[in-house]
C-alpha cells in the first residue's frame, strides 16, 4: 500500500523535529520525507491535518500473560509461581491478547516478550498486529526445558528480517551457551560479564555503579542514578497496576529528572538500535512503524513549541488516532482493528476459571 501522511509536526526524524513535511510509505517502509505534494496523486491513503503529530512507534519489554493478575501481584495477593502452576498455554494466549490490545493503545509497535509463555504471547501480539520479539528464558522459570532445542524451535517460527528471537539469561550457568546461540543476550543476574552482545535488565543492573552497556530499565525496581544520562536505554514495563510504558516514561522525567528528549529516544530510537531493528526513526529506508496523534484537545493541546518532547510524551496514549506496523494500520480512528468483544469475553472466562483455582 502507498500512503501519504501529512502531519503538522514530525517528531523523531534524523534531525529531531520538523514541521509541515509529508511522509511517504510504500509497502513496509518509509520512502521519503518532503514538502512536495506530487506523491499524493497515486496514493491509496492520505492522512493527517491540523493538530496531527507523527512520531515513531514504541518498542518495550513486557510480560503479556500476567496482565490480568497485575493488581493481585502488586498487592502480594498471589505469586508468579501460583499463576504458573494454574494457567494453561491457552489461558496464557487469551491473557496476552488483552495485554497486546493495551500495548497497541499505548503506541507500542514492537513488544519484546519476557514471559513464561513466549510463543502464546507472541501469537497474541501478532493477532493484534504488533511485532513480537520473544525472549527464550534460561534459568528464569522452573518449567524450562532444553535451551538449544527451545531456542531453535522458537527462532524458526518467530525470527524474521524485522526482528530476531533472543535469549534472556537469569542464571550465569547458561550464559556461555546462550552467548554462542543468540546475536544478543539479555542478562538478568548480578555481576554480569562484559560483552557488546549483552543487554542488561533487572538483576543485571542492580549493584552496578555505572552500567555502560545497553539496557532496558524499569523505574519501579531499578536503582537509577546519574549514569542513566550517559547510556542508551529502553523501557521494561513493570507488572504493576499501571502496566503502561508511557507512565514509566513520565516517571523518568518526574522522578529521575531525565531530559524529555532522552526519554523520547528511550521509547523510540534507542530500543530499536539495541535489539537491531531498523525502526524508531522517521527517515527513508526505515520500517514504517508510526504513531499518528490527533492533539486537538487537552491534556496534550496546545503543544508547547519550546517543549515539544514534554508535550508529546504527555499525549501519546491519550491522543492516538492511527498506529502503523510495517505500513499496515493496527489502530485507526483510535480503534484497535484486529480484536474485539468476543476475544475479551473469552479471556475473562479464562481469567475467572483461574481465579476459582486460587
Amino acid at each position: 500500500m502507498k500512503a501519504v501522511l501529512k502531519p503538522d509536526l514530525l517528531m523523531g526524524t534524523t534531525d529531531g523535529v520538523r514541521r509541515e513535511q509529508n511522509v511517504l510509505i510504500e509497502g513496509n517502509k518509509i520512502t521519503s520525507i518532503a514538502a512536495d505534494k506530487s506523491e499524493e496523486n497515486d496514493a491509496e491513503l492520505i492522512m493527517g491535518g491540523q493538530n496531527r503529530i507523527l512520531m515513531p512507534g514504541i518498542t518495550a519489554v513486557g510480560t503479556p500473560s500476567l496482565f490480568p493478575f497485575r493488581y493481585r501481584l502488586n498487592n502480594n495477593l498471589i505469586s508468579v509461581s501460583d499463576i504458573l502452576s494454574t494457567i494453561t498455554p491457552t489461558d496464557a494466549h487469551y491473557f496476552a491478547l488483552l495485554a497486546s490490545y493495551y500495548f497497541a493503545k499505548q503506541g507500542i509497535t514492537t513488544i519484546i516478550i519476557d514471559d513464561p509463555f513466549p510463543e502464546q504471547s507472541a501469537r497474541a501480539a501478532l493477532t493484534v498486529g504488533i511485532r513480537p520479539i520473544p525472549l527464550v528464558s534460561a534459568g528464569c522459570y522452573k518449567r524450562e526445558g532444553d535451551l538449544l532445542k527451545e531456542y531453535n524451535l522458537i527462532s524458526q517460527k518467530w525470527s524474521s528480517t524485522e526482528g530476531k528471537v533472543m535469549i534472556k539469561v537469569c542464571d550465569p550457568e547458561y550464559f556461555e551457551e546462550a552467548n554462542e546461540m543468540s546475536e544478543r543476550v539479555f542478562v538478568s543476574y548480578k555481576d554480569p560479564p562484559e560483552s557488546e552482545k549483552i543487554i542488561l535488565m533487572g538483576d543485571g543492573i542492580k549493584g552496578l555503579q555505572h552500567p555502560k552497556g545497553n539496557l532496558f530499565i524499569n523505574t519501579n525496581i531499578d536503582p537509577l542514578g546519574e549514569w542513566i544520562t550517559n547510556v542508551k536505554f529502553g523501557i521494561s514495563i513493570g507488572v504493576n497496576s499501571k502496566f503502561n510504558v508511557n507512565s514509566e516514561a513520565l516517571d523518568l522525567i518526574t522522578r529521575v529528572h531525565l531530559e524529555a528528549k532522552k526519554v523520547f529516544l528511550g521509547l523510540t530510537k534507542w530500543p530499536h538500535e539495541i535489539i537491531g531493528i531498523k525502526a524508531g526513526v522517521i527517515s527513508a529506508g526505515y520500517l514504517a512503524d508510526l504513531i499518528l496523534l490527533n492533539v486537538d484537545e487537552p491534556p496534550g493541546y496546545p503543544i508547547d513549541p519550546l517543549s515539544p518532547f514534554d508535550s508529546v510524551l504527555d499525549s501519546i496514549d491519550k491522543h492516538i488516532e492511527t498506529v502503523f506496523v510495517s505500513g499496515d494500520p493496527v489502530i485507526d480512528g483510535g480503534t484497535v482493528l484486529n480484536v474485539g468483544e468476543k476475544d475479551f469475553t473469552r479471556a475473562v472466562e479464562k481469567f475467572n476459571e483461574v481465579l476459582e483455582k486460587n
